[in-house]
């Protein structure tokens, strides 16, 4: 997947060169490996790409390839019907740093996860690795190299088991029929045998008056004077008058 041809800048006054790959690299796979080959239904499985890439001779150039990166896709092709089913839409390898030395090489290994998707049927199934893009990368800018490389890279064979549809037991549960409320006893208000006669109405009885009690005047306590009291208050007031009668006496003088 990674051969490639390149357009490399010469330093000869004829500007670009187109090189064939073939005389400047060597890409060698190692046999892809699935860690199972029989898949049921939706179980996960794997793929690991494995290789290396040697440099064969110098490159001419005067910007070295930095990276190569490769996004790829992984298919299911059935033998009998050539149905095709995706089992990976997109992985990518990158190869940093890139061999441009003779005897440089570099290896490459990772493990693609797969999976087989719903309304895949049952067969054996050739797994097939697709170049979506490619390219490398230089100091400055990269190049598109996905035409130059295989469209496709068989991986190897799987056989495929779909699910019995017959063994998947669906309980569909009816709806509840809604039940109707209970009846409700239907209670007739019966009125009480009305008397011919008027209950007569409750003669209120007079609610007495409250009693006003007005508290009794306080009498003040009689002050009872001895006779020698009596006798002393008559000394002073004859006392007095007689001091008037002489002060008056005096003035009219």
């Amino acid at each position: 997947m990674l051969a490639a041809a390149f357009c490399f800048v010469g330093a000869s006054p004829a500007g670009a060169l187109d090189l064939d790959p073939a005389d400047y690299f060597k890409l060698s796979y190692k046999p892809f490996t699935f860690d199972k080959t029989e898949i049921t239904g939706s179980e996960a499985f794997h793929v690991t790409v494995a290789g290396h890439i040697t440099c064969t001779q110098n490159i001419p150039f005067l910007m070295p390839v930095r990276e190569a990166v490769v996004t790829s896709q992984v298919i299911a092709r059935h033998i009998t019907s050539g149905a095709e089913v995706t089992l990976n839409p997109s992985y990518t390898i990158n190869v940093k740093p890139f061999p441009d030395r003779e005897g440089d090489t570099i290896e490459i290994s990772q493990t693609v996860p797969l999976q087989f998707t719903t309304g895949a049927t049952s067969g054996n199934y050739t797994v097939i690795g697709q170049i979506v893009e490619a390219k490398v990368k230089f100091i400055i800018g990269s190049m598109d190299i996905t035409s130059f490389l295989p469209k496709e890279q068989p991986m190897g064979t799987v056989k495929y088991t779909a699910p019995d549809s017959s063994s998947v037991q669906v309980t569909t549960t009816p709806p509840a029929e809604a039940t109707p409320p209970p009846e409700q006893p239907i209670i007739e208000e019966t009125s009480p045998p009305s008397d011919s006669s008027p209950t007569p109405a409750s003669e209120t009885e007079p609610v007495p008056s409250p009693t006003v009690t007005t508290p009794a005047p306080t009498t003040e306590p009689e002050v009872i004077l001895p006779s020698w009291g009596k006798l002393l208050i008559i000394v002073v007031a004859a006392g007095g008058i007689v001091g008037v009668s002489l002060w008056l006496r005096h003035r009219h003088k």
